[in-house]
């Protein structure tokens, strides 16, 4: 996990700002999905919190990077 300031978390964690660099997107990523678990989490909260981030992962990349690829590869061609 990325170590952001004490400044800038305030700013991410009070919705004051969005996240300006990866980083900061995987802190407040990882911020979301630690208050739902909530401060006593079970095995199933915690699968249920893994399979949700995973699922999300998988649908960014067929909604946002397959087609800027493919839009790519039709510009320049394929690597293979």
């Amino acid at each position: 996990m990325p170590y952001i300031p004490l400044k800038d978390r305030a700013e991410l964690d009070s919705g004051e700002r969005g996240p300006i660099s990866a980083g900061e997107l995987a802190y407040v990523i990882a911020r979301l999905v630690k208050r739902w678990v909530g401060p006593t989490p079970d095995y199933a909260t915690l699968a249920a919190a893994v399979g949700v981030l995973e699922t999300a992962k998988l649908e960014f990349q067929r909604q946002v990077v397959e087609p800027y690829e493919n839009i790519k590869i039709s510009k320049n061609g394929k690597v293979y």
